[in-house]
């Protein structure tokens, strides 16, 4: 099993290649082989749902701390903040972190985006547990968290849980999506299903202080 494989990762093409049944979580988006099958979630619409979320808390200027599109969840996420700002004719500001960002880089790459009057009023985090650095770039920018900037996360975990204060967040239901992942190897290894079978993997949205705000969904344009 290969949890996001990204385009670049050696180790992946090597084990897709090996003769052996693979299951990805999310799709490869590589060349050569593909996956015996895959478990998605629907990313792109779980960040929609985060930033209709935190337009109707009142932010006009959110921003997102993704990683490149080298991975189908990364590369579906920034898909989504596009699709997002055309649809209401609010630009979502784009950073680019690391797949497995730091606190120290998330806090080095929102720092800008919260200073000056134009600044972000809201900041989604993408890598898992990173938000703790925009919670810190925001305290050193001295803006209050949940009223002077909304601040969110696409991975749900113990860094957005035990925040001060708590992160809204999406929750994969990794330990669900873990046995999910292994029931279609079992499946594919006894035949149940056929090769390339993809199935999907549901997930919610956790609201939590981070995002009290205030204020309207913008109209579609």
């Amino acid at each position: 099993m290969v949890i996001d494989p990204e385009i670049g990762d050696e180790a992946v093409p090597r084990l897709l290649g090996a003769g052996v049944p693979v299951v990805t979580g999310e799709r490869y988006l590589g060349r050569g082989n593909a996956p015996s099958g895959s478990v998605v979630c629907d990313n792109a619409g779980a960040l929609s749902a985060l930033l209709d979320h935190l337009a109707g808390r009142g932010a006009r200027r959110p921003a997102l701390l993704a990683p490149g599109p080298e991975s189908d969840w990364a590369a579906a996420l920034r898909a989504a903040a596009d699709a997002w700002s055309h649809r209401y004719d609010t630009p979502v500001e784009v950073r680019t972190v690391p797949f497995a960002a730091t606190p120290a880089e998330v806090r080095h790459a929102v720092a800008p985006l919260l200073a000056g009057p134009g600044r972000a009023d809201a900041v989604v985090c993408a890598p898992d547990g990173a938000v703790t650095g925009v919670l810190a770039a925001a305290t050193a920018a001295g803006l209050r968290v949940g009223e002077q900037v909304l601040v969110a996360a696409c991975v749900d975990g113990a860094a957005a849980r035990e925040a001060d204060p708590p992160v809204t967040a999406v929750d994969l239901r990794p330990a669900a999506y873990g046995r999910a992942c292994a029931a279609l190897l079992a499946d594919l290894l006894t035949g149940t299903v056929p090769p390339g079978t993809v199935r999907g993997h549901d997930w919610r949205l956790v609201e939590r202080p981070s995002t009290a705000g205030g204020g309207q969904a913008p109209s579609k344009a």
